[in-house]
């Protein structure tokens, strides 16, 4: 500000006080919306008048969202032919724009779209975007209520194809000094003793040549080289594509290697279990077999030697009962006279149990 105001002494009088005081008065934040919604971002509103730019988005946020907004509008209008018939169904003015610019051969152009409000309350929408000879900016006058473009310059009517209605071009505000009011609360403009004049920049359209953005030989090289870049990709795609249809053919194969093998693991784990399994009720089946045998044995034994002890008692019954042949002998007289008794008859005794089972007599007990 101290070389601002050296300027001002070495011009000196009144008028570049006056100025100093203009360019000094702070804004309000009516007026800082205002100038969004001319045209002017957060950023240059924050660089001229030295507010904070957090404190300058925070009015301008509401503008910003109304002017993207208005710009949408804008491009879903359908545009018209002479005569006011429609181009067609749904031919929106994007879409006019995209078409006209695949046409000239900038396939991947990229169209920045933006509006702004003029002081007489009609919006200015634009649409940016980068041709072989620099960047190049398309102006329309939007009415909202009426949904009605009228394009302002030359690359506009070119944009909107030919053919379409030609329309008297409107002139766009001359930047320099300019004027914002102070809209009061109740509706009415201040008076023209409380009009605080000010610098405001407005962005002007760039300067276009009779062919605003149409360069023949840079559009048949980028076409050749967007040819190149498209038959590039379509190898690249191919390649990748077989090279994935042949991973997919390994590990489908694979997977069936690996199934294939986890089969025959498991048929072979099945078929030894099934062996050991007859394996083991082979060797059961046969030690039960045997043990019937020696138990059958046993029995028999038992049995025999039990038929060997009733034939012994038997045999030994029958001898009792048989005579026995006594050698007889002369005794000699008794010398007393009396006879001498007779021995007792012993009859023979029935077997005992044990006897029978074991063979055993009472004489072999004693």
């Amino acid at each position: 500000m101290g070389g601002t105001q050296g300027a001002c002494h070495a011009l000196g009088g009144p008028g570049c006080r006056k100025w100093l005081e203009i360019v000094l008065e702070p804004l309000s934040p009516k007026e800082i919306q205002a100038r969004v919604r001319a045209g002017s971002s957060a950023e240059a509103v924050a660089a001229e008048t030295g507010w904070p730019l957090d404190k300058v988005e925070r009015y301008a946020g509401p503008l910003l969202a109304e002017r993207a907004y208005v710009a949408q509008l804008a491009q879903a209008v359908e545009v018209r032919r002479s005569g006011g018939t429609v181009t067609g169904v749904g031919v929106t003015l994007a879409d006019t724009v995209a078409r006209v610019l695949w046409d000239e051969g900038m396939i991947r152009a990229s169209v920045a779209w933006d509006a702004r409000r003029r002081d007489d309350g009609k919006w200015i929408v634009t649409a940016s975007f980068t041709t072989s000879r620099g960047p190049v900016q398309a102006s329309w006058t939007y009415d909202n209520a009426g949904r009605n473009l009228h394009p302002i310059d030359e690359a506009a009517r070119r944009l909107m194809g030919v053919g379409f209605e030609p329309v008297d071009e409107v002139r766009s505000p001359t930047p320099g000094l300019t004027s914002v009011h102070d809209v009061q609360d109740a509706g009415t403009r201040a008076g023209p003793s409380e009009v605080r004049p000010h610098l405001v920049s407005l962005p002007t359209a760039p300067e276009l040549d009779a062919d605003p953005f149409f360069d023949r030989e840079a559009v048949e090289s980028r076409l050749e080289q967007e040819e190149r870049l498209l038959e590039q990709e379509r190898r690249e795609y191919e390649l990748r594509e077989h090279e994935l249809r042949e991973q997919q053919i390994r590990e489908r194969e694979l997977r069936e290697h690996e199934l294939r093998e986890h089969q025959r693991r498991e048929h072979e784990l099945r078929e030894h279990e099934l062996r050991e399994h007859q394996r083991r009720e082979q060797e059961l089946r046969e030690r039960e077999f045997e043990l019937r045998e020696q138990q059958a044995r046993e029995v028999q034994a038992r049995e025999q030697q039990t038929r060997q002890s009733a034939s012994d008692a038997v045999e030994y019954r029958g001898a009792a009962h048989q005579p026995t042949v006594a050698l007889t002998r002369e005794e000699p007289p008794n010398s007393g006279g009396k006879p001498k008794p007779k021995p007792k008859s012993r009859r023979a005794s029935v077997p005992s149990w044990d006897e029978i089972l074991f063979g055993a007599t009472r004489g072999d007990e004693s």
